[in-house]
């Protein structure tokens, strides 16, 4: 199993936003660092409460998430014969399916990769289409932007690493990468996650100083971060489990209509949290934050 926080809040977050960026940028390519398994055996546990199942049994009541990508693929994954929680990558092939997107999925765990080759086969995408590394995603990803021959304005990188400090095997990083990848102009997001003040502060002061050697930017060319944290953390309250945690967002070079739907989609989980408890009884509340970088 790619991924054992499956379902928790920094998930449901990161596959919301993504679904809809997914459906509104329509890219020929989609590449993913850490892809995970196509779909996990849905099992609770007290973070899985607090994300996907306060979501999927609330979503229904706003507007934005009734009829949200992510809601309706929940809708069909969880009524179907065998209740599956979907990952990205069948997220990304579902929303992408009737296209002729390709796809490049990297992971270091084989059975990952097999898994997304069984839900790629089960909803009719070509295997001509379909490209699975089992090597470490950072290092593919970084020879590919240097060495491939893709318009890069077609091309949405989805950077989901565990640590994204954490170097490579060359010793690049996921935001090294996230750099890069703004330099060569792809469009690019990296997700992260946080849980305590101090460790979101110094995130934020790496990031900063990440950037200040992408010559690229500019104002119509800007980074900016899109966050979710229960307002517990924002507090000072400190999740030692590391699952109900905040998380967020980095991109740089989408449209301005999925800047618009990000902006639109964390309002919304905002609201759709409203007034929820952390089985500790700490405050669920989301507090959404969005600025530039």
């Amino acid at each position: 199993m790619g991924n054992r926080h499956y379902g928790e809040i920094g998930d449901v977050w990161k596959h919301f936003a993504l679904c809809e960026i997914l459906a509104i940028e329509q890219p020929f390519h989609f590449w993913e660092s850490h892809a995970g398994s196509a779909d996990y055996s849905f099992t609770l546990s007290p973070a899985r409460e607090y994300g996907i199942m306060h979501f999927w049994q609330h979503a229904f009541s706003l507007p934005v998430t009734a009829k949200s990508s992510y809601y309706k693929l929940l809708l069909k994954w969880f009524r179907s014969r065998e209740p599956i929680y979907p990952g990205s990558p069948l997220l990304a092939m579902s929303i992408l399916q009737s296209s002729k997107a390709s796809f490049l999925f990297c992971d270091l765990d084989l059975e990952s990769l097999c898994s997304i080759k069984r839900r790629a086969n089960n909803i009719s995408i070509n295997h001509t289409r379909l490209s699975m590394i089992n090597q470490d995603g950072i290092d593919t990803i970084w020879n590919m932007i240097h060495q491939e021959n893709v318009d890069p304005a077609n091309t949405l990188i989805f950077i989901d690493p565990y640590d994204p400090i954490q170097p490579s095997l060359h010793g690049v990083t996921s935001l090294d990468l996230f750099c890069e990848c703004i330099n060569k102009r792809y469009k690019v997001i990296i997700w992260f996650g946080f849980d305590s003040n101090s460790y979101h502060q110094d995130w934020l002061v790496l990031v900063k100083q990440a950037l200040s050697s992408v010559k690229s930017l500019n104002s119509t060319s800007a980074v900016w971060s899109a966050e979710v944290q229960p307002e517990a953390i924002s507090t000072g309250y400190n999740d030692s489990s590391g699952t109900f945690i905040g998380s967020g967002l980095l991109y740089c070079h989408l449209s301005e209509k999925s800047c618009s739907i990000i902006k639109k989609y964390g309002r919304a989980l905002a609201r759709l949290y409203h007034g929820v408890l952390l089985p500790n009884h700490q405050s669920g509340s989301l507090c959404w934050n969005f600025f530039q970088l």
